[in-house]
């Protein structure tokens, strides 16, 4: 079952979109609360799953067969002479990078130190001090003249805060710099005179404080037989192994893509146009919970835009691909699929959808990379 959930993610290949999104920040600030500005992106954790199991058996695999909809048992788009339209750049006798045959040792160590990061997992720590770029656990109860204001109490829910980073009026967050959690006092900060609220605009205040823990990580150092089977890896040595090929696949692709940007397309028929898009909705649903307009709206573009750009880019390596097959005589066969292990990823997505992935990740490029200059 990992081979079909590896060609799910490893589809996201050919999407050379280099869509720039700014998460939209959530306003928290209270009126009265010691924030002045809350820039913070926010993450939507509730999104709507779109696993197709869902309430479904859990031993029956999920039905995304249109997406071979306008592909021939081939691999190749049906009908369609891709060597006709596509002008390919030179693609033979070409100088490659080792990188494209032996993992790269710093993007390895980079691929595991990121790693290694996303396992971290969050501690309370309370036994040191509060130092300057520490996250913390806080509640807090303003008062003016001794009167306590609206908005400026946490209610006992905590405030997690970074010092340095989290703004906060006047110094209220480098006063909590060498205080223990655990520890309750007084901080003093002045309201700025444009804070927005005529009762506390410039106004002296005092902060109850009590620091309830250092937000802290415990982060492996090395991968280990444990953080293995935690990703359902057998061994360390089999999960390094992984992140090798991860690499050098990564660094194949950019190799390839890199190609692929210097064609040039006459057009791009009706059907490959479609299979783009169905892709791209499927693709977007898949890796963000919610169906393209939402998504589009999120990232401030529209459909027509986002989906007109990936028409172009990743039409271009379809074709570009299936060009060089045509010229080249390359062909997927039933025994490449099974060589591969993608059986089920035949009945998921199709025998169409799974050819033209095994052409364009495996097929052309080892052509490409077997007959390049490597070094």
């Amino acid at each position: 079952m990992r081979r079909y959930i590896s060609l799910l993610l490893a589809l996201v290949m050919a999407f050379a979109l280099a869509a720039c999104t700014n998460s939209p920040a959530e306003n928290t600030d209270s009126p009265a609360s010691p924030e002045t500005e809350t820039t913070a992106p926010s993450e939507n954790n509730d999104a709507p799953s779109v696993d197709a199991n869902d309430g479904a058996d859990e031993n029956a695999l999920p039905d995304y067969t249109y997406l071979s909809e306008g592909i021939g048992e081939n691999g190749c788009f049906a009908g369609v002479k891709a060597s006709d339209i596509v002008t390919l750049p030179e693609y033979k006798g070409i100088s490659a990078p080792t990188s494209v045959v032996t993992a790269d040792p710093d993007a390895v160590a980079q691929e595991v130190e990121s790693l290694l990061n996303s396992l971290s997992e969050r501690v309370e720590v309370t036994d040191r001090a509060v130092e300057d770029g520490d996250t913390i656990n806080i509640d807090y109860v303003g008062s003016v003249d001794g009167v306590e204001f609206t908005g400026g109490n946490t209610q006992g829910q905590g405030a997690e805060v970074t010092i340095g980073v989290t703004n906060y009026i006047d110094d209220f967050l480098q006063q909590l710099i060498g205080h223990m959690p655990g520890e309750n006092f007084d901080i003093e900060v002045t309201f700025p005179e444009d804070y927005g609220r005529d009762d506390l605009n410039g106004k002296d205040a005092i902060f109850n404080v009590t620091i309830n823990y250092i937000v802290g990580t415990v982060t492996e150092s090395e991968i280990t037989d444990a953080v293995a089977a935690k990703l359902g890896y057998e061994s360390a040595d089999e999960l390094s192994a992984a992140i090798e090929e991860y690499v050098v696949r990564n660094a194949k692709n950019e190799f390839i893509s890199s190609i692929y940007e210097q064609s040039e397309i006459a057009e791009i028929p009706e059907s490959v146009q479609k299979n783009v898009e169905d892709y791209v909705r499927f693709n977007v649903e898949q890796n963000y919970g919610v169906d393209l307009a939402a998504f589009c709206q999120y990232i401030g573009t529209t459909e027509e835009e986002y989906l007109a750009h990936a028409v172009e880019s990743v039409g271009k390596n379809y074709l570009s691909a299936q060009a060089i097959a045509e010229i080249e005589n390359i062909e997927v066969t039933d025994e490449d699929v099974i060589a591969g292990g993608y059986e089920n990823a035949v009945e998921v997505f199709g025998v169409g959808y799974v050819k033209r992935y095994i052409l364009m990740q495996t097929k052309v490029p080892e052509f490409i990379i077997a007959n390049a200059v490597i070094g």
